[in-house]
Formats: structure tokens, sequence, C-alpha cells
């Protein structure tokens, strides 16, 4: 499409020049100065430089994860609970459900991250991982009382939702 082609030419623009300034760079390519010219140029810097430096794409995931979180929650928690539709529970005990499970997660995941810092070899965030799904079968078995087969299939199932809503989430954070 023609917004990809002006992506791509802003961003070869970028590598050849090292103009960070938006208008001063379609000033010289004799663009528009719109704020879309100008939202597609700033884009294509951050394209360029996260191609250079994967640490700059880590932090600024990091930096934009309160953001993803604090709009994916609930989405989670209403996919749980039209899931769990014929449990006596509202959406707001989901929610709560949902928000202490990422408590879990945040928790488990900063001791990892300090013993990462000590010396602790990288292996210890797979354990976090580990920890985290066997708490939320564990969590959802004693939660929602039900067998072992439906709470298996009903784990894998929110599993591959929250992958699929993290992949949206990252998606949509990139766009932002």
């Amino acid at each position: 499409s023609s917004t990809d082609k002006r992506i791509e030419l802003y961003g070869q623009f970028y590598d050849d020049t090292q103009i960070l300034g938006s208008k001063t760079a379609l000033d010289s390519l004799k663009h528009t100065n719109t704020w879309y010219n100008r939202y597609l140029y700033g884009k294509s810097i951050q394209l360029s430089n996260i191609g250079q430096n994967m640490s700059s794409l880590i932090s600024y995931f990091i930096n934009k994860l309160p953001f993803i979180i604090f709009f994916y929650l609930p989405v989670f928690a209403l996919f749980i609970w039209l899931l769990y539709m014929r449990h006596p529970f509202n959406y707001m005990e989901h929610l709560i459900f949902v928000f202490h499970l990422q408590s879990l997660c945040f928790v488990l995941y900063s001791i990892a991250l300090i013993l990462n810092i000590i010396g602790v070899p990288e292996v210890i965030y797979s354990i976090a991982s580990l920890i985290f799904l066997f708490y939320l079968y564990k969590a959802l078995r004693k939660f929602y009382a039900q067998g072992r087969f439906k709470t298996i299939v009903k784990f894998i199932l929110i599993n591959f939702v929250f992958l699929i809503l993290a992949g949206i989430g990252v998606i949509l954070a990139f766009i932002v």
C-alpha cells in the first residue's frame, strides 16, 4: 500500500540522513507537512532504531506495559466470565480473580529479575513461568470447582486466548 511505501521511504531517508525532525525531513522530501506524514516519519524512525538495537525494542515494550495491562486485563476477565458463564460469579469477581493472577505473575517475575541481577542464570524466568502456570491451573480448579478434564481444557483455552490478547496488546502498543 502507499502507507507501507511511505514508511519504507521515510526509513531509508532517515538511515541516509539521520534527520530526526519530521518537519525538516518532510520539507527535504517535498512531502506535505501533515499530522499523518509526521506520524509515519516518527514511526519509521522507531522501526529503524529498533532494527538496529534489540534492547530498545525491549525497553519500548516495558515502558508501554502498564498501558497494555490496563486495557488488557478487563478484556481477559470478560473472556473468563464468558467461559464460566454458568457459574454464579459476576464479572467483577472474575476481574478480581484476574488481578490476583496478574499480581502473582508480577511477584514471580520480580523475584526472577532480582535473582537474575544477583547472578542466577536466566533459566529462572522459565522456572517462574512454570510456577505461574501450575498456580493458574490450581487456582482455576479451586476457584471454579470443576473436574480435572474441564479445568485442563479451559486452562488450555485460557492460555491460548491470553497469547492472542497479549499479541494484540503488543501490536496496539507498537502502533500507539
